[in-house]
């Protein structure tokens, strides 16, 4: 069914120990996935007892439909095609947290989630309790901030109060040392609760509320704790370079005193995602626990997507944008023969323009039309734009060319 190399195969058959598999981009790591999860099913797993953990959605149901497919094509597993189709338990960190509060909520005291709110929808709430906390603060109070803190600054500093509030709440309300930070954390946190205690009491809540309450889900109750680790018998975790300490914790919680279930696969070198607290340095920490554990350690390094030449091209840029990085860069293995031409850069002068947008608009339709003297076709071409906003200027320009 799977025509796999020697590494891909180490990295799909083999189960009974913890695993740690390092996926350059293009080097099969959703095949690998998917053949994992059918050795799983063939020891007698069943889908309620696999907990698969993508990055989002679309790649949870890509991964879903994949299985779907490989089961069909084996006769021992399509009887489990049904509870495939309906298994929760392929999805997103925070779909997992999801079912987490909507089945155990109740022992946090919690109510019924009635949504998922916005950046937006929470802005508008946080409006609300920002402007209390500043009509709670006495003038000299506020005077004594200010002199700290430009008033611009205020209202950023009180949604990032709220935002960790969980972390700081702990250490600034014990902690006997007076500071600025202290001191302005102390007088907004009964507006932060208040914030928290409506929303909460409305059934909204945020991605990071569902994490937090999560982790106090089972860091609290240890039979909820215990019913899930007994259930879950293998955690399959793609792109775990992004994955934050809160939710290795949660992970962690699942995984118990069976580190044999643990299967993670990613890439550092991909890690783009620290602006949501995201911490490549999981990826070492838990390769090193793997080795601990005698586990395996391995890595997936022949790309299958991209041609030869370019795959130099790209390890060629990459290793030196690499050097004396904290992430060790390892060049990648073309697995496909054809040869493309090498990768080109075209630039044009740009010093009779005096509109350096418009400059690169005519310097794209001349390359295009330069490509296609040349016999390419206008589908052997991707324009690709780092924003959307002059698209269809492109897009108008190229049907008046023809």
């Amino acid at each position: 069914m799977f025509n796999f190399t020697e590494e891909q195969k180490v990295a799909a058959l083999t189960l009974g120990k913890p695993l740690v598999v390092t996926a350059a981009a293009g080097s099969g790591k959703t095949t690998v996935l998917v053949a994992r999860y059918l050795e799983l099913l063939k020891t007698g797993l069943l889908p309620h007892q696999i907990l698969t953990v993508t990055f989002t959605t679309d790649a949870a149901e890509q991964l879903r439909e994949r299985i779907l497919k490989a089961i069909t094509s084996d006769p021992s597993l399509s009887e489990l095609s049904q509870a495939i189709l309906q298994n929760r338990f392929i999805g997103t960190i925070h779909s997992f947290c999801f079912y987490l509060l909507s089945e155990f909520g109740s022992v946090l005291e919690l109510p019924p989630i009635e949504e998922i709110i916005s950046d937006y929808q929470f802005q508008v709430r946080l409006e609300s309790g920002y402007q209390n906390w500043l009509n709670s603060l006495s003038p000299n109070n506020l005077e004594e901030i200010l002199s700290w803190i430009p008033r611009h600054e205020l209202r950023p500093l009180f949604k990032a109060f709220y935002e960790h509030r969980h972390h700081l709440a702990p250490f600034l309300t014990t902690s006997h040392e007076s500071s600025p930070l202290k001191t302005c954390f102390l007088s907004s946190y009964p507006q932060i609760q208040e914030l928290e205690k409506e929303m909460f009491g409305r059934g909204l809540f945020r991605f990071d509320d569902l994490e937090f309450l999560s982790l106090k889900l089972l860091e609290k109750h240890p039979s909820v704790r215990r019913k899930l680790q007994n259930q879950f018998q293998a955690l399959l975790i793609d792109e775990f370079q992004d994955t934050s300490q809160a939710q290795w914790k949660l992970f962690q919680n699942l995984i118990g005193q069976s580190p044999q279930k643990l299967f993670v696969v990613g890439d550092p070198k991909q890690s783009i995602y620290s602006f949501r607290h995201a911490d490549v340095s999981l990826f070492f920490e838990v390769a090193a626990l793997t080795q601990n554990w005698d586990g395996l350690v391995t890595e997936l390094n022949t790309n299958f997507r991209t041609q030869s030449t370019l795959i130099s091209d790209i390890n060629r840029i990459s290793e030196g944008l690499f050097r004396g990085s904290s992430i060790p860069f390892q060049p990648m293995i073309s697995g496909r023969d054809r040869v493309g031409a090498p990768l080109s850069v075209v630039s044009y002068d740009s010093l009779d323009f005096e509109d350096k947008k418009d400059a690169e608009l005519k310097a794209v339709l001349k390359t295009l039309k330069e490509r296609i003297d040349c016999g390419y076709s206008p589908g052997d071409i991707a324009l690709l734009f780092r924003m959307g906003d002059r698209i269809d200027l492109y897009a108008s320009q190229l049907r008046a060319c023809g």
